[in-house]
C-alpha cells in the first residue's frame, strides 16, 4: 500500500511540473508566459501583437487562442472606463447572439466575458482591457463555447502573467 501511495504522488507531481512548462515572450514594452507546447504567432495577423495558439487537437472545431491588440489612443482622452464602454458598444453592435456575462473592474484592468456567434462559430471570450500612458491593450483568451470550462484555467494562468513594463 505504501509503495502505490509514494506512485502516485510521484505521477502528481510529475503532472504538476508538465503544467508549469511555460516559457516567457517579450516584446518592447510587455511580456507574457505560455505553454511550451502552444504555438506563438508574432507576424501580426489580425493587427495583433501577438497571437498564442492551443495546441491542436483531433476534434477542434476552433484553435483556442489568447492574442493581444495595442491602440494608440493618444489625444482621445480616454480612461479603463471610458474605453471599457465604447468595447462593449462595439462588440454588442457587431456579434450575433451575444451574451454580455462579464463586465467588471479587477484592479488596474477591466474584465469582460462575453459569448456569440463569429465566423459561425458559438465562441466565448475572455478579455482583459489596460488602459496605460495613452495606450489601450486588450488581451482576448478566445475558445469554442463547448470547451471554454476546459481551457479557462490555463488560459487565466496565461492571462494573469500579463505585464506592462
Amino acid at each position: 500500500m505504501k509503495k502505490h501511495i509514494t506512485l502516485f504522488l510521484l505521477l502528481i507531481s510529475f503532472a504538476g511540473f508538465s503544467q508549469d512548462d511555460f516559457v516567457e515572450f517579450k516584446k518592447d514594452n510587455f511580456s507574457i508566459n505560455y505553454p511550451k507546447n502552444w504555438i506563438l504567432d508574432t507576424s501580426g495577423q489580425m493587427n495583433s501583437s501577438f497571437i498564442i495558439f492551443s495546441p491542436t487537437t483531433e476534434n477542434d472545431l476552433f484553435n483556442e487562442n489568447i492574442n493581444l491588440l495595442i491602440q494608440d489612443i493618444t489625444g482621445q482622452d480616454l480612461n479603463l472606463e471610458s474605453y471599457s464602454t465604447i468595447s462593449e458598444n462595439q462588440i454588442k453592435s457587431m456579434i450575433p447572439n451575444l451574451k454580455w456575462l462579464k463586465n467588471e473592474k479587477v484592479g488596474n484592468h477591466q474584465e469582460v466575458i462575453w459569448s456569440g456567434l463569429v465566423t459561425n462559430n458559438n465562441l466565448k471570450f475572455k478579455q482583459i482591457y489596460y488602459v496605460i500612458n495613452n495606450k489601450a491593450y486588450v488581451l482576448t483568451f478566445s475558445a469554442h463555447e463547448s470547451v471554454y470550462d476546459d481551457y479557462i484555467k490555463i488560459g487565466n494562468k496565461i492571462l494573469e502573467s500579463f505585464q506592462v513594463n
